[in-house]
């Protein structure tokens, strides 16, 4: 059915109506569970989209699977109740289709002055929800083993040829397995691996907005099910096996609880960095134990292991048990998949980039099965390694892979589903009913609180706006006359009294010997240990940040002195914040060192700078590098050629203003002292896989 049959309208507006089926267990032993159907608009944003009041239910599905262990053997089969669960969603659906009959949805609205009166004309465009859901909704078999002809609900793709990326599927159509379901023919059903069944999505009232495949190209494949649970656990367990793990039996591997060890201290160091969007490192049960973890957790996991294998400790662990162009692989792969990750939560994506990531995912997908070697179970063949050759198709239907990303709807599922559910008498038999009515009273509560304008968030204070540029803990340098009435004495103190650790004394030497030793006796340098750039990055350089372990960030620091307007030739080195210090009117024109004059009065961080810059990113070095504030050879060669001491340490007092842009850095366990691993920030880790793409095509070497 065409959404403009009738011919368009002026004031015609296609609104998409987007679903999501996920079931839910409520109670701790899975007696009581909900499977709610919900649906919101896609008009929305994807902000809007992700709140938990965008959602509404269109019905709630009964557990069918909740019979005793002789009715599931005697009464129901796996086929009768896949048969009930489509009649339950045709009649969730009927209030869809009785929309749709009307012809649309009239609305008004007021857009920068102008009020619009538009037809809303409704149709289903896609539904999320992970893969068992969708195969039930495709009416396809559930089982994964290998004698099933068929394992995509999306294309005519054997079983046998599911690892092989490149295979020519064609798309499965609906008209073809309903011709089959129609004249009852269970061979060529079987074939396609598919029920004989009414399918709920083949009723040809509902408007799917004319999509040629139906149910089997509305159910695209998401990150959270296909690639965190799926690739990501798949590829951590074969990294896992290639160090001696067996994954068949529980007996503990000793390298693995080495492994283990290293990666606790890691999650430590990552917990205390200026790039915040770092995902969840630390995990105190360890990474390999086979703990329970939540999908977005195995990021950090994936990160965690490539960071391993850069560290001298952990990587002459991994060397002993593979070679060292193995191990080149994995920091490959393990590269492309975290960049590949984030390029798939990227907010808009140019199409050129998304039809070009076709041979991009195809040849990572190959390349996950080289590296991996799965030999336990079904191998490599099993679905959530084809699944992502589908992503860029739906990428062109639907928009970004954010947009049928699960995760929030699944965690809206606490306050639309767990919340009123905890306020019904927990009967299976009614447990729907009565979670519905709680639900539609909540509504009803909030319709009516809004319409009576009465704000429930409670009252904060109105926050005070200092004008004091110093944030967090303050300190004070107090300079004095030294007893020969010629070199000035520093004293340091806190302004906090809860705080009793001082900076290392080489720090306020330094200082001494290069600033305060030109000023006055009695002056008072105030400072402190944090400050924020542009609203959004926390810089902490606190000595016992809340009475524990000591917390210096890094930055990368401009040194082109703003006056390059090309982003490539900037030089952007990274430092270790010691301390931030405001300088004053009689600081101004002083000479550091020999380095730089302080040029005006304002907030300046005094930083440990690495020599040179990070190297660029390239293969093998896109997300984590090496790096050392000890001089390399040819750098000492650098400094005597400019007449510079190679003892003198990298001190610099330069303004916050400098600051590009907040990295990780952590030391190299097994290392050199001041030898660290950079862990690039997270914004530009999705560049790792668009230049993947690029290679791929040609236009990048």
């Amino acid at each position: 059915m065409c959404l403009l049959s009738d011919g368009p309208r002026p004031n015609d507006v296609l609104c998409p109506l987007i679903m999501y089926l996920d079931r839910i267990c409520i109670d701790q032993h899975g007696r009581c569970s909900l499977e709610p159907g919900y649906a919101t608009l896609g008009i929305w944003n994807v902000a809007t989209r992700n709140k938990a009041e965008a959602w509404r239910p269109l019905g709630y599905i009964p557990n069918l699977y909740l019979l005793s262990k002789n009715e599931n053997k005697f009464r129901m089969n796996s086929l009768e109740k896949l048969r009930m669960y489509h009649e339950i969603l045709d009649a969730m659906l009927a209030s869809v289709v009785k929309l749709q009959s009307k012809g649309g949805v009239p609305f008004s609205f007021t857009y920068r002055g102008k009020r619009y009166d538009v037809n809303l004309k409704v149709f289903l465009m896609f539904i999320i929800g992970d893969t068992e859901g969708h195969d039930k909704l495709c009416g396809r078999y559930n089982s994964r083993a290998l004698q099933v002809k068929r394992v995509c609900r999306h294309c005519d793709i054997p079983t046998m040829d599911c690892d092989n990326a490149f295979y020519p599927w064609r798309h499965v159509k609906p008209d073809a397995v309903h011709s089959l379901v129609v004249s009852n023919d269970l061979e060529g059903l079987k074939a396609m691996s598919q029920h004989p069944l009414k399918n709920a999505f083949y009723n040809s009232k509902l408007d799917i907005g004319g999509n040629p495949r139906g149910i089997h190209g509305m159910t695209p494949g998401e990150p959270l099910h296909v690639v965190d649970l799926g690739l990501f656990k798949y590829g951590l367990e074969g990294f896992f096996i290639c160090l001696g793990m067996n994954p068949k039996s529980k007996a503990p591997c000793k390298i693995l609880m080495e492994l283990d060890s290293i990666a606790r201290r890691i999650g430590r160091f990552l917990s205390h960095q200026s790039d915040r969007e770092l995902p969840r490192t630390y995990f105190p049960f360890g990474v390999t134990a086979g703990t329970k973890l939540s999908g977005h957790e195995y990021q950090g996991v994936l990160l965690v292991v490539l960071i391993m294998c850069y560290m001298e400790e952990s990587r002459s662990m991994f060397l002993s048990k593979m070679s060292v162009s193995v191990l080149h692989q994995w920091i490959r792969l393990l590269e492309l998949l975290l960049g590949w990750r984030y390029w798939l939560k990227k907010a808009s994506i140019p199409r050129l980039e998304v039809e070009q990531s076709q041979l991009a995912t195809q040849n990572l997908m190959m390349m996950f099965k080289s590296t991996v070697k799965r030999n336990h179970g079904n191998g490599s063949k099993f679905p959530k390694l084809h699944l992502p050759c589908h992503f860029s198709e739906n990428m062109v239907d639907f928009g970004v892979i954010a947009n049928v990303d699960s995760g929030p709807p699944e965690s809206n599922h606490k306050p639309n589903a767990k919340a009123p559910s905890q306020h019904t008498q927990m009967r299976a038999e009614s447990f729907e009913v009565q979670t519905a009515q709680r639900y539609v009273e909540n509504l009803i509560i909030d319709f009516a609180a809004d319409a009576l304008h009465i704000d429930n968030t409670p009252a904060t204070k109105a926050a005070i706006l200092a004008p004091d540029i110093l944030r967090g803990a303050r300190f004070v340098f107090e300079i004095s006359e030294g007893c020969e009435g010629d070199i000035n004495v520093v004293s340091f103190e806190w302004k906090s009294k809860a705080i009793s650790e001082p900076y290392h004394q080489q720090y306020t030497d330094w200082l001494t010997r290069h600033v305060f030793s030109k000023l006055t006796p009695g002056t008072r340098v105030r400072g402190c240990t944090e400050h924020k750039r542009h609203d959004k990055f926390l810089f902490r350089a606190h000595p016992s940040y809340r009475g524990h372990n000591q917390w210096h960030d890094w930055a990368t620091f401009d040194w082109s002195g703003g006056n390059i307007d090309q982003v490539d030739d900037r030089v952007c080195i990274p430092g270790q914040i010691v301390f931030f210090l405001e300088v004053t009117e009689e600081m101004v024109g002083i000479d550091v060192g020999g380095e730089m004059i302080l040029p005006s009065t304002g907030l300046f961080a005094l930083i440990e700078s690495l020599e040179d810059p990070l190297p660029h990113p390239g293969k093998r070095s896109e997300l984590v590098v090496k790096g050392s504030k000890c001089l390399t050879t040819k750098q000492q060669k650098k400094r005597r050629r400019d007449g510079r001491s190679v003892r003198a340490p990298n001190l610099y007092l330069v303004p916050v203003e400098s600051i590009d842009e907040p990295i990780s850095a952590i030391p190299n366990l097994g290392g050199d002292p001041g030898d660290f691993v950079f862990v690039r920030p997270v914004n530009t880790w999705s560049d790792c896989f668009s230049d993947y793409i690029a290679m791929c095509h040609g236009s990048l070497d």
